[in-house]
C-alpha cells in the first residue's frame, strides 16, 4: 500500500458564493485595497457592514452606509463586494454514514474504502490523505509613481467619458483655505502647467472644472461639489489616488556636503539653469529645527559661533547642498522668465538624499586602465565621469596618471603606483543626468597592485654588473618618438631602473635585491600606453644550474603582495642538498616524450635504445616507473647539465631510488651509474642475487649487500647508497643497513654522462626490470632521513617532501597584507621556482631541450614568443655556451640590431663533450606595442646533439646525397678547422660538392667518443654540412650521415664488373683531377 500526501498551492480567481463542499471552510481575502484609508477588518468573518441598521445580515452596525456615512470611507459600497474573490482550503471529509469501527483485521484500503476517503483501489490502490488548496493573495494597486504627471481626470463628475479632458478641467487643482498643493502630497508645476505624484501615499485632488454653471445649482452649499467665485459656481471633482515610492525615473543621488561631510558638490550652472524648485515632502522637509552647527572657518568678530545648518538641500551659487535629512525628493529644473512670470521648464530630476556613500573595493592592476569594476559588468562607464578623491602617501608621485586621447574627449585614468592603504585612492563617479548635470553615481576605493601572472610583464634578464654603468651595457634602446617615461618602480634601497637621456633603459641589480618591477609609458603621437617591466637577476644561471644557485629556494623578493612566486615549500631537511629527482610522472613537455624532466634540476635524460622505453604504472601510489629491456639495449641518458654536474667530484652523495628486477642474466648489471674508476655506480654483485656500490673508497672499491638481500624476486625495492667522503660508503636496501666501508671516499670527475640502467663506461650492462623515483643529493643522507624516505613497506615519494604549503606566498620587502583596519604586516621568502614552471605567460627558463646539428634553433614553442615585425626574432648566444655554432650564420642583436640579426640565424654545427648545452636568451617584442623595443624575456639551454635521423651519404653507392635541391646546391662545405675558436667542424670526411650533390671521400678520420680518451680528444662524428641561403633569405643547413657501406643492404666497396671491360673508380674521383702530374 502506498500513501500519498499531496500539497497544493492554487491561486483560483473565482466568482463563489455559498458553501463549496460541508467540510470546507470559506475565509475571505482581499484582492486589493480601495484607494481610501482601510481602517476596518475587511477579512471579518463577520463581514463589512452594508447597511446602517444593526438587524441587517451581515452587518455589525459599526460603519454607516453611503450617504449617511461620517468615518472615513466616502464611497458607496458596492453590492456583492465579497464575491468576486474567495480564498478557500480542502480537507478530507469522512463518509458522514460510516458509523462501524476500525479494527486490526481491515485491511487499509477498507477502511479508506469504509470512511469514504479518496482513493485508488487499482494496481495496489493509493490513498489520499492530506491536500491543500489554496493559498493567501493580496495585492495592493497604485495609479501613479513618484514623479509621474498626474493626468486631468477622463471623466466628469457623473462618470462620462469626455473627449477633451483639458478643456472641460482647470490645469491647476482647486485649494481650499490655506491648502498647498505641496501639502496634499503632489506638486503642481506653474511652469510646466502640470501636476506631478512627490508623495508617497495616498492622495486627494480636488478638480475645478474650467466652465461655470449658468444657473445656481440646487445644492450649492455642498462645499464638496461647489465653489462660487467671482460670482459663479464651479463644479468639483475630489479624486483619490495611491502614489508609490518607486521613481519614474532612474533617480539621482547627492551625499551631505556641507558641515564637514565629505561629499561632492552638484555643480549646477547659474547662467543655464538660472532656478531650481525642490518639492520637499514629509521624508524631507525644506528645514529642521535641530539643524548641525557650521564650520567654524570664515566666522568673522562679532559672529555668533554655534550657527547652524537647518537646510535640508539648497543651492548656493552654481552648487547644490545636502545636509540634515535623507529622503526622495521631486527637483524641477527651470530656466528664463517668460512674459507671463513664470520660468522654463528645463525637466526633473527624482533625487536620493544619502548621508554618506557606501565605497565598493575595486582592484586594479597597475599600468591599467582604471575602470568602476574590476570585472565585466555591463556597465556603459562611457557615461561616466570621475571626482578624483586622493588620500595617504602619495609622495612618490601620484597613484594615477591623467590621459586625455583628445581636446574633446574624456579624459582616461591608469593605475601608476601601488597603493598600501583602504583609503589610498577613492574615486567618485558621476553619471549625466537632465540638462547634463553630473551626479554621483558609484563611490569606489581602489587598490593598485601587480600583476600576479608572468605573462602580464616584459622580462627582462639582468647579467651581473659591478655598478650602474655596467649594467647599462645591456640596456634596451627606447625610440625617441616614444617618449618614454618611468612612472614608477618598486621602493627599494636605492634606484634601480634607469632611463637616461639618450633613451637607454636598464635596471641594475644585485644578489641584495634579485628582482624589480618598473612601469613603463609611452607615448607616441598622442597615443599614450603602459609596459610592465619586470627584471629578475640570476648570476649562477650563467654556470647553468639554477637549482644550486646562491639563491637556491629562497629568493627575497622585493614586493607587495607578489602572487607570481609559488608558494614557499616545506622545507623538509631533504631538500636541503638535493641535486636531481625524476620520477618519471612528468615527460618534458617541450620534447613530446623524447625526455625525462628532472623536477628540481636541470639534469633531464633522453631515453636510448632501439625500441620506446615502457612506460607503466609502478610501485602502489608512485605513478608510472620506466621498465628496461636489455634486448633492446634501453637505458636513460642524462643530457641536461655539464657532464660532471653529477660526478660529485672530492665531495660527498646519496642515492635514493626504488627498483625491481624482473631477472638477473649478466654479471654487474647496472640500476644506476656515472662510471667506472673512481666514479659512482650502484649495480648487480658479480653474479650474485644482490647489488653493491662503488663510491669512490681508496683501498677497496665495492661494498656489497650481505646475505639474505636477495632482490631478485619480482618485488619492489627501495635501495640507499652514499658516499661520505669523511666516513666512508654505505648501503641500505629496504631502509636496512646491509654493507658499508669506513674508507675515505674520493669520487673524481668523469668526462661521461650518468646513465640509468647502464653504465657509460661499460658495454652491455643493461638492467632488466624498472626503475623508480630516483634522486641525487650532494651530501650524505642520515639514517632518520633515509628511515623517512623508505617510509616501510609503503614506500613515500621524495614529492611528498617536496611539496609546497598551501596559500600563496607573499614577499620579503616593503608591506604585504593590510588588515581591515589598513594596517600592513611584513611578509616572508620566497623561491624561485617560477622559473620553470608552466604557467600562462609561459617559463621564463627552459632547460634540458634538444638542439640538433645543423637545424636553426628556434625559441620554445610554449615561451609564447611574438616575433613582432619579424619572421625570426633573434637570440643571443649567452658567453658561456658551447661554441659549435656557426659564427657566420649568426648575428648578435645587441651589437647588430634586431632588424640585422633577425636575418641570421643560430645553427650548431658540432658537439663539444666537454660543454653540450648552447644557451639562448630570446626576446619579446615590447608588450606595449611600441616600434623597436625587444625584451631578453626567455632564457632556453639546448643540448647539442647529431640527427638520430638524417639523410645519408654511403659512399659505396656512389651516388653521394643524391641531387640537391636549386637552394643547397648553391651552397658550400661547412668547413672550420681550428679549435679554439667558434664554429669547430674540420670536415674530416673532405666532403665537396660536385653536379649538383655533395660527396665525403673519407670517413675513418673523426675522432667520435667512443675513441676519444684524453690525449686524442673529440673531432666529430662522420657528418657532412651544405650550407646555403634558403627561400626565406637565412642561413640554413642541410646534413648527411657518411657510411662507407651498408652491408645489410648489399651496398659494399665489393663490385661485380664483367672481365675485359674498364674499371671506373668509385663517385666522385672521376670528377676529380689527378692526384700525381708528370
Amino acid at each position: 500500500m502506498k500513501y500519498v500526501q499531496w500539497s497544493l498551492n492554487l491561486y483560483l480567481f473565482l466568482t463563489l458564493s455559498g458553501p463549496l463542499l460541508h467540510a470546507a471552510e470559506i475565509i475571505t481575502t482581499p484582492l486589493s485595497n480601495t484607494h481610501s484609508s482601510v481602517v476596518d477588518n475587511r477579512s471579518s468573518l463577520a463581514g463589512m457592514p452594508i447597511s446602517a441598521n444593526p438587524a441587517d445580515p451581515g452587518s455589525n452596525g459599526t460603519l454607516k452606509s453611503y450617504p449617511d456615512n461620517d468615518g472615513p470611507s466616502l464611497f458607496e459600497p458596492t453590492a456583492g463586494q465579497f464575491r468576486s474573490f474567495n480564498g478557500f482550503a480542502g480537507n478530507v471529509a469522512l463518509d458522514p454514514t460510516f458509523n462501524a469501527s476500525l479494527d486490526a483485521s481491515v485491511t487499509e484500503i477498507e477502511k479508506a474504502s469504509l470512511l469514504g476517503l479518496p482513493r485508488n483501489e487499482t494496481n495496489g490502490g493509493f490513498i489520499l490523505q492530506r491536500a491543500k488548496i489554496g493559498g493567501h493573495l493580496i495585492q495592493r494597486s497604485i495609479d501613479f509613481k513618484f514623479g509621474s504627471v498626474i493626468p486631468l481626470p477622463s471623466e466628469d463628475e457623473n462618470d462620462t467619458a469626455l473627449l477633451n479632458p483639458s478643456a472641460y478641467y482647470r490645469s491647476e487643482p482647486y485649494l481650499s483655505g490655506d491648502e498647498t498643493h505641496e501639502s496634499k502630497g503632489y506638486y503642481f508645476s506653474p511652469h510646466a502647467n502640470t501636476v506631478y505624484a512627490t508623495q508617497p501615499g495616498t492622495i486627494r485632488i480636488t478638480w475645478r472644472k474650467a466652465v461655470s454653471e449658468t444657473s445656481v445649482p440646487a445644492d450649492a452649499a455642498d462645499a464638496s461639489k461647489w465653489v462660487y467665485d467671482q460670482g459663479k459656481y464651479f463644479r468639483l471633482l475630489e479624486k483619490t489616488y495611491t502614489t508609490s515610492g518607486t521613481p519614474i525615473k532612474s533617480p539621482q543621488k547627492i551625499y551631505w556636503n556641507a558641515a564637514g561631510y565629505q561629499g561632492p558638490p552638484v555643480q549646477l550652472s547659474a547662467s543655464f539653469i538660472p532656478e531650481i524648485k525642490v518639492v520637499f515632502n514629509a521624508s524631507v522637509p525644506e528645514t529642521v529645527s535641530d539643524g548641525i552647527i557650521k564650520e567654524m572657518e570664515g566666522l568673522t568678530t562679532g559672529e555668533p559661533s554655534n550657527l547652524v545648518y537647518n537646510k535640508t538641500l539648497w543651492r548656493e551659487s552654481d552648487a547644490l547642498f545636502a545636509l540634515n535629512a535623507t529622503g526622495r525628493v521631486f527637483v524641477e529644473l527651470l530656466g528664463e522668465l517668460n512674459s507671463e512670470g513664470n520660468r522654463q521648464h528645463l525637466g526633473f530630476e527624482i533625487v536620493d538624499i544619502m548621508k554618506s556613500s557606501n565605497p565598493r573595493d575595486v582592484n586594479i592592476l597597475i599600468g591599467e586602465k582604471v575602470t568602476v569594476s574590476d570585472e565585466d559588468t555591463g556597465l556603459d562607464e562611457t557615461s561616466l565621469y570621475a571626482s578624483y578623491i586622493a588620500q595617504g602617501n602619495d609622495a612618490s608621485g601620484g597613484f594615477i596618471k591623467t590621459v586625455s586621447r583628445s581636446a574633446d574627449s574624456k579624459p582616461e585614468y591608469y593605475a601608476t603606483n601601488e597603493t598600501l592603504h583602504y583609503n589610498d585612492v577613492q574615486i567618485i563617479w558621476h553619471r549625466e543626468g537632465t540638462l547634463n548635470i553630473k551626479w554621483p553615481f558609484l563611490h569606489i576605493r581602489y587598490r593598485f597592485n601587480w600583476p600576479s601572472d608572468p605573462a602580464d610583464f616584459s622580462h627582462y634578464i639582468r647579467p651581473a654588473a659591478g655598478d650602474k654603468n655596467e649594467a647599462k651595457l645591456t640596456a634596451v634602446n627606447i625610440p625617441h618618438e616614444s617618449n618614454a617615461v618611468v612612472e614608477y618602480q618598486d621602493p627599494l634601497d636605492q634606484q634601480r631602473a634607469y632611463l637616461d637621456g639618450d633613451l637607454k633603459f636598464y635596471t641594475y641589480l644585485d644578489s641584495s635585491q634579485p628582482q624589480h618591477r618598473c612601469l613603463l609609458s609611452y607615448n607616441n603621437n598622442g597615443v599614450v600606453s603602459f609596459e610592465r617591466v619586470f627584471s629578475w637577476f640570476e648570476p649562477h644561471l650563467n654556470s647553468g644550474d639554477l637549482a644550486r644557485s646562491t639563491q637556491s629556494m629562497t629568493v627575497k623578493v622585493p614586493a607587495r603582495e607578489l602572487g607570481i612566486w609559488s608558494a614557499p615549500p616545506t622545507h623538509s631537511s631533504l631538500e636541503s642538498g638535493l641535486v636531481a629527482y625524476w620520477n618519471f610522472n612528468e615527460e618534458t613537455e617541450l620534447q613530446k616524450g623524447s625526455a625525462f624532466a628532472d623536477l628540481v634540476g636541470v639534469y633531464d635524460g633522453q631515453p636510448k635504445g632501439s625500441k620506446a622505453i615502457a612506460l607503466e604504472e609502478g610501485k602502489s601510489g608512485f605513478g608510472r616507473s620506466i621498465v628496461l629491456d636489455p634486448d633492446k639495449q634501453q637505458y636513460v641518458k642524462i643530457i641536461g647539465g655539464s657532464v660532471d654536474g653529477l660526478s660529485f667530484a672530492d665531495g660527498s652523495m646519496t642515492l635514493s631510488s626504488w627498483f625491481q628486477v624482473d631477472g638477473f642474466n649478466t654479471k654487474w648489471q647496472a640500476l644506476i651509474a656515472q662510471g667506472e674508476g673512481s666514479n659512482w655506480r650502484l649495480h648487480r654483485h658479480k653474479q650474485t642475487e644482490s647489488l653493491s656500490f662503488a663510491g669512490g673508497n681508496a683501498d677497496t672499491e665495492q661494498i656489497a649487500s650481505g646475505l639474505g638481500s636477495n632482490v631478485e624476486d619480482q618485488l619492489w625495492h627501495h635501495v640507499v647508497a652514499v658516499a661520505d667522503q669523511a666516513n666512508g660508503t654505505k648501503l641500505y636496501i629496504d631502509g636496512e643497513l646491509v654493507a658499508s666501508n669506513s674508507s675515505h671516499s674520493v669520487l673524481s670527475s668523469s668526462k661521461r654522462r650518468m646513465r640509468i640502467g647502464s653504465n657509460p663506461n661499460k658495454a652491455n650492462r643493461f638492467w632488466n626490470g624498472a626503475i623508480d623515483d630516483i634522486a641525487l643529493w650532494d651530501r650524505a643522507l642520515t639514517n632518520d632521513e633515509i628511515s623517512q624516505l623508505y617510509a616501510g613497506d609503503e614506500g613515500k615519494q621524495l614529492l611528498e617532501f617536496l611539496k609546497p604549503r598551501e596559500g600563496v606566498a607573499q614577499q620579503m620587502f616593503g608591506f604585504a597584507q593590510v588588515d581591515s583596519e589598513g594596517i600592513a604586516t611584513m611578509a616572508t621568502e620566497l623561491d624561485n621556482d617560477f622559473l620553470t614552471d608552466p604557467l600562462s605567460g609561459g617559463p621564463l627558463l627552459y632547460q634540458g631541450l634538444i638542439a640538433h646539428v645543423g637545424e636553426r634553433l628556434t625559441p620554445p614553442a610554449q615561451a609564447n614568443l611574438a616575433t613582432g615585425p619579424y619572421d625570426y626574432m633573434a637570440g643571443f648566444i649567452l658567453p658561456e655556451s658551447s661554441d659549435r655554432y656557426d659564427p657566420s650564420a649568426y648575428l648578435n642583436p645587441d651589437s647588430a640590431g634586431m632588424e640585422s640579426a633577425s636575418m641570421g640565424a643560430i645553427i650548431p654545427v658540432n658537439i663539444n663533450p666537454n660543454n653540450e648545452s648552447i644557451k639562448v636568451v630570446w626576446y619579446r617584442p615590447s608588450q606595449a606595442n611600441i616600434p623597436d623595443i625587444y625584451w631578453p624575456a626567455v632564457e632556453a639551454h639546448y643540448t647539442i646533439q647529431w640527427p638520430a635521423l638524417s639523410s645519408e651519404i654511403i659512399m659505396a653507392r656512389g651516388d653521394g646525397s643524391g641531387d640537391l635541391d636549386a637552394y643547397e646546391s648553391k651552397g658550400t662545405i661547412y668547413r672550420q678547422p681550428d679549435d679554439s675558436i667558434a664554429g669547430y667542424n674540420p670536415n674530416e670526411e673532405h666532403a665537396l660538392i660536385i653536379g649538383g650533390r655533395a660527396y665525403a671521400l673519407r670517413d675513418d678520420l673523426n675522432v667520435d667518443l667512443l675513441q676519444a680518451d684524453a690525449s686524442t680528444p673529440y673531432t666529430s662524428d662522420p657528418y657532412v654540412l651544405v650550407k646555403y641561403t634558403a627561400m626565406d633569405g637565412r642561413p640554413a643547413m642541410s646534413v648527411f650521415h657518411v657510411s662507407r657501406e651498408k652491408p645489410d643492404q648489399g651496398i659494399l666497396f665489393d663490385y661485380v664488373v664483367e672481365a675485359g671491360g674498364m674499371l671506373q673508380a668509385p663517385m666522385p674521383l672521376p670528377y676529380l683531377p689527378v692526384p700525381i702530374s708528370d
